[in-house]
């Protein structure tokens, strides 16, 4: 071999060895897309008491704009729930939310909002929840929470995290439509109401957050 293209060969292995080796971005690899969705009343913000809808099967569900209209110019409704409601079997007496989220699903985080138990206040902040995704029960049971109350006091605020959901196979972002039931049910509480679809109460789901809030359950 010639001394100059022995040469050649050699700086050209050198230089491909300093030559950081750039990482391939896999379009089939799956990622989550988050989004935030707000519930809404069924039946319109004239309709105050969501129980009438679900026990006709009208569920409240959600969409991304967020409620813009306040309760004192007449907006929002709630669901009444009280001790009659202490299971985690879907009752009229339980606050309910259906809707869809497309695309690949590993944690939701729930905003909830309700107007303080006019007794029983003493007692802890416990729910039953149930979230169903495709009909299927990814969490069932009871679930000890805080709350942070409200500037006026009148209602308290609470986020609590499904995490680990394991629907995250499709490449990308995902596709498929999925169906999402979430179920409320008060544990202890003698009467108490859950608020939605004001400004001041904006409950609803974020999808895939990139970090976990408020109470985790698995």
């Amino acid at each position: 071999m010639e001394p100059r293209r022995s040469v050649a060969l050699v700086v050209t292995a050198l230089l491909a060895a300093a030559t950081p080796a750039v990482a391939s971005t896999d379009p089939a690899a799956p990622t989550l897309r988050t989004e935030k969705v707000f519930f809404h009343c069924s039946g319109g913000a004239n309709n105050k008491l969501q129980n009438t809808e679900v026990a006709q099967g009208r569920i409240p569900t959600w969409n991304t704009t967020a409620p813009t209209t306040s309760f004192t110019a007449g907006g929002g409704c709630g669901h009444y729930d009280n001790i009659l409601s202490s299971s985690a079997a879907t009752r009229p007496t339980d606050a309910q939310w259906a809707g869809t989220f497309t695309g690949n699903l590993d944690r939701l985080t729930l905003e909830l909002h309700r107007l303080l138990p006019t007794s029983g206040a003493s007692l802890p902040n416990r729910i039953t929840l149930e979230v169903l995704v495709d009909g299927v029960s990814e969490f069932t049971g009871p679930v000890n929470f805080t709350t942070t109350a409200s500037s006026s006091g009148a209602s308290h605020s609470t986020f609590i995290t499904l995490d680990k959901i394991g629907l995250a196979k499709e490449p990308g972002d995902g596709t498929k439509a999925r169906t999402v039931q979430v179920n409320v049910a008060s544990f202890n509480e003698t009467q108490s109401a859950w608020v939605f679809d004001a400004s001041e109460v904006p409950a609803g789901i974020e999808f895939n957050p990139a970090a976990t809030k408020g109470v985790v359950v698995q």
